[in-house]
């Protein structure tokens, strides 16, 4: 599919900045579902050129749509919101039954082992574990992540590792920022052409993929 899109770019013209790629994987992050691995189980690399792909599929998609400038100032008012992005903490996490428990792994990892190895040695939760810990990004804005978590991951920086902490189901867990994204607010001429791109993504049918353009690029 991304081949595909590329050569649809070289076609129509096509072109993607890596300010756009930025934008879009900022939004991505400050509204990722915590079941959804997508951003965590790709590298940085992969990530980029997925969204790449993407944008050039919307692009083509939308080459011929015309949004007036005034619709789109009056979307981006109605969602400022989702245009102020709180700072991101990517997060892993070792949730564990007991307070020894959890000692005894702050011991090993003041100790010099790797927190991904404890996590996959330790962790009971068994999805993040087998991800090295990994629960992907959370923001302030996440209502479903467990507010002991957010507490303990806004006093670190990237790549230190907390204190074993009390989740509210009882357990107790050590968490780690792996990277940290500064907050960010972007301004209506930083985001008018992804308005324009999403007001005009709506009015057309949501089934169209990549696929689509296989047999017109060979």
């Amino acid at each position: 599919n991304e081949a595909v899109m590329e050569k649809a770019a070289k076609k129509y013209k096509i072109d993607v900045k890596d300010e756009e790629i930025d934008l879009e994987i900022a939004l991505l992050r400050s509204v990722q579902d915590s079941n959804d691995t997508t951003l965590h189980s790709l590298s940085t690399e992969q990530l980029r050129q997925k969204v790449r792909a993407q944008l050039i599929l919307d692009k083509v998609l939308t080459n011929d749509v015309v949004v007036e400038e005034e619709e789109a100032k009056n979307y981006y008012d109605e969602n400022k919101s989702l245009y102020n992005i709180p700072t991101t903490y990517r997060t892993s996490m070792i949730i564990l039954n007991s307070k020894e428990d959890a000692e005894r792994v702050e011991k090993e990892l003041n100790n010099g082992s790797d927190f991904a190895v404890l996590a996959l040695e330790h962790s009971l939760d068994a999805a993040s574990a087998s991800l090295g810990g990994d629960i992907g990004f959370i923001t302030s804005s996440r209502s479903t992540i467990d507010p002991a978590i957010l507490q303990e991951v806004e006093k670190l920086n990237e790549k230190d590792s907390s204190k074993p902490f009390v989740l509210s189901d009882g357990r107790y867990a050590i968490a780690m920022v792996t990277e940290k994204m500064e907050g960010q607010s972007f301004s209506f001429n930083q985001v008018t052409e992804h308005v324009k791109r999403q007001l005009a993504m709506e009015q057309l049918p949501p089934s169209i993929t990549p696929e689509t353009f296989w047999k017109e690029f060979n």
